[in-house]
């Protein structure tokens, strides 16, 4: 089976024993028999007892991050890459060795927006599983790609809210400057990424948890978009902060172009450097591995 919980609380055990029937089921009828297959193949191979986490102190422990006490459930990616782009905008070395894990607590679920609509946590820990259908799926996972892109964008801010980047971007190159253009270009494209990765995430989260009688609203589904409009030397850019991505797709559609997102995905405008960081990590080679594989390489690269 794809959808399992090798973790330590017995209550969602419990609860993903129960519905693991019906759950896989529903994803092997919105994916097909291909993908699912894949899915499952990457849920054998990639998901062990040690890839889950229920306190936030294990997870500093073992791979070195500092989540809050407060932290929500999470799909969390441990990687090895070295990012760095050359004066054109390309990756030096274009590989990524990468395993998932999660963090999946009661207190998670408490701090979690699905606990918001439901009383089932299960509900929290299947948002996640439907990161890990994504990172199994994509050739290059988004969870990735948004990561990159944002961090190339810079300046960094905590939000990435586009009137705080604005005020940064300003108060660091001057608007007309070139490399500000590159910069407003790779945002807009992060921005896009993080909206669509969330977005297409919460429609799989309805698609599945029905089959367990969970309604997941979607008060943004069907809503016109909503702009916020910048001045730039090439005209004025529209970068979206509202409303329905997906107008006129239905979710299996939704779905669909989520998997396959560098064909649906593009920048506003082309430049030489912006369009070299997009390709880039659209072409980067992915290696998936168990977390404590990964955790053995990355010791042995620190010796």
């Amino acid at each position: 089976m794809a959808f399992k919980y090798l973790g330590k609380l017995e209550s969602l055990g419990k609860e993903v024993a129960e519905a693991q029937e019906a759950i896989n089921a529903r994803y092997r009828e919105i994916l097909g028999e291909e993908q699912y297959r894949k899915l499952e193949d990457a849920s054998r191979r990639l998901l062990t007892p040690s890839s889950f986490f229920d306190n936030v102190h294990d997870v500093k422990s073992r791979l070195g991050g500092i989540l809050p006490e407060d932290t929500s459930n999470k799909m969390i990616l441990a990687t090895i890459a070295d990012t760095t782009v050359n004066e054109s905008g390309v990756i030096k070395v274009p590989k990524i060795r990468t395993a998932p894990a999660f963090y999946i607590s009661d207190k998670g679920f408490e701090n979690s927006g699905t606990a918001g609509f439901t009383e089932k946590p299960i509900a929290s820990y299947v948002h996640e599983f439907d990161h890990f259908v994504w990172y199994a799926l994509q050739r290059v996972p988004l969870y990735l790609a948004q990561g990159f892109i944002s961090d190339k964008a810079k300046p960094k801010n905590t939000t990435m809210s586009v009137p705080e980047f604005m005020i940064q971007l300003m108060q660091e190159y001057p608007l007309a400057n070139e490399e500000a253009l590159d910069r407003l270009i790779i945002y807009s494209f992060a921005n896009s990424i993080r909206e669509i990765f969330e977005k297409s995430n919460r429609i799989l989260d309805k698609q599945v948890l029905s089959s367990i009688g969970v309604d997941v609203p979607l008060s943004w589904r069907d809503q016109p978009r909503e702009y916020q409009y910048v001045p730039t030397q090439i005209g004025m850019l529209g970068l979206p902060i509202g409303g329905d991505p997906f107008t006129d797709l239905d979710d299996q559609e939704v779905i669909r172009r989520a998997i396959n997102w560098p064909d649906h995905l593009n920048p506003f405008a082309h430049r030489e450097y912006s369009d070299n960081v997009l390709k880039s990590i659209q072409s980067v080679k992915v290696t998936r591995l168990p977390l404590d594989e990964i955790i053995k390489l990355a010791g042995r690269k620190g010796k």
